[in-house]
């Protein structure tokens, strides 16, 4: 015969956290229109200095379209946009 484990309390629920939205930034502001080219550069591959596609640097550009104007830059871009066609 088993015996069921009994607990004293009932199970958590945790709330579901569904994945976010990437910020679009602002538009006809020339530095979210920057960091837009490089999101998709590093998403992509294309036109980055390794030719590599990096999703850290993705997720970095996403906290500086989220942050900008209002936060501290969270990271430097290069001042050259990189050339990516979709």
């Amino acid at each position: 015969m088993t015996y069921g484990r009994t607990y004293s309390e009932n199970p958590v629920e945790l709330p579901l956290h569904l994945p976010q939205l990437e910020p679009t930034g602002r538009e006809s502001c020339k530095i979210c229109d920057h960091v837009k080219l490089w999101r998709a550069a590093y998403r992509t591959g294309i036109g980055t200095p390794d030719g590599y596609a990096d999703m850290s640097k993705v997720t970095d550009c996403n906290l500086e379209l989220r942050n900008h104007p209002h936060q501290p830059r969270v990271m430097a871009l290069p001042i050259k946009p990189p050339s990516v066609s979709a």
